[in-house]
């Protein structure tokens, strides 16, 4: 059984630390407030966020870049009215 302790250094958003008896794991603060927030396997038009993994984005088909934009915002907009995080993109959008 995994025991949470909340580590997210809201300025850099680095880590939440998952303890498991010895084992101490270190994820992504992103993958886990995405992931809470509903949207692992969720899509939004013809875009849509992987089933198995939260940070990355999927073209279901036909999808242009309006709408990976779009399904990003949806995703930052949502993380930050249930967490009060700005989350950013790693890839630069332009």
């Amino acid at each position: 059984e995994l025991t949470r302790h909340r580590a997210i250094d809201t300025a850099r958003q680095q880590c939440i630390i998952l303890c498991q008896r010895d084992e101490v794991f270190c994820i992504d603060a992103r993958y886990e407030m995405i992931d809470q927030c509903g949207w692992k396997g969720r899509s939004l038009g013809r875009a849509g966020v992987h089933a198995n993994q939260a940070l990355v984005l999927v073209n279901r088909g036909g999808a242009v870049g309006e709408d990976i934009i779009r399904l990003c915002k949806a995703i930052q907009d949502d993380v930050f009215a249930r967490f009060g995080i700005h989350i950013n993109p790693e890839v630069n959008i332009r």
